[in-house]
């Protein structure tokens, strides 16, 4: 379901792949852009922005579970910018990120409530 212009997916749109995946939100040029919400086949979700078919700009990433992964800043569908990640552990890190790797100043937090700042 969606709109079209060109032969091409273009405006709002559904895009639902064989492996159970599902796309819905923004299209240009026959690609994901915009906003929009992926879900994968294993139930992990995706909502916020998207730029020539990847994550791009502000989201969030979900556990099947739906409890947040990481919520914060993309590039290229890698976490880039400032954002926070909930690990499974329990431990949570909030600061910078860049390529998907922590790096610049951030506060580490563990489980049992030791905290790194830097």
């Amino acid at each position: 379901d969606g709109e079209w212009k060109d032969d091409m997916r273009h405006g709002k749109g559904i895009m639902k792949y064989p492996d159970g995946s599902t796309y819905k939100g923004g299209w240009k040029h026959d690609k994901m852009h915009g906003k929009g919400t992926f879900m994968s086949h294993n139930g992990s979700l995706y909502e916020g922005e998207f730029k020539n078919n990847m994550v791009n700009g502000k989201g969030i990433s979900k556990y099947p579970d739906r409890s947040v992964c990481y919520d914060g800043e993309y590039e290229d569908n890698m976490a880039h910018g400032n954002g926070t990640h909930n690990f499974e552990s329990g431990c949570v890190y909030t600061g910078e990120w860049k390529d998907g790797k922590m790096h610049g100043k951030g506060t580490y937090k563990w489980v049992d409530g030791s905290l790194y700042v830097g």
